[in-house]
Order: structure tokens, then sequence, then C-alpha cells
């Protein structure tokens, strides 16, 4: 069977047990360092939200006095 650009489909063999056990704690620790990454993105976001924020109320308080 072709596919659109010419090239033949092969199948691939079944995993092995230890292969899907492997390709299991792979996916695990992808997800926990995609976890965390999102996680320090947003604490991130939150550091500089609270900075900008008192950096504002300093000035508003430097305007009025």
């Amino acid at each position: 069977m072709s596919t659109p650009d010419k090239t033949e489909v092969t199948k691939r063999k079944p995993l092995s047990a230890e292969e899907k056990q492997a390709r299991i704690v792979l996916q695990k620790a992808n997800a926990q360092a995609a976890l965390q990454d999102y996680r320090d993105a947003e604490q991130k976001t939150r550091d500089r939200t609270a900075k900008l924020r008192a950096e504002r109320l300093a000035r508003e308080q430097a305007e009025e006095n």
C-alpha cells in the first residue's frame, strides 16, 4: 500500500514488556518535568507581578506626597 508521498507504510513490531515499562517510566519523568517547568513559569509570573505592584504602589505613594 502506498501513501500519497509514495513511501511504503511499515508496521511496527509489538513492544516487549520491558520496552512498555521503559516507555511508561519515561513518560512519567517527562510529565513531571513539564509540570515543574509550568510551575516555575507560574511562580516567575507571580513574582514579577508582585514586584510591579510594589513599584506602582510606591510610585503612587510618592505622587500623593
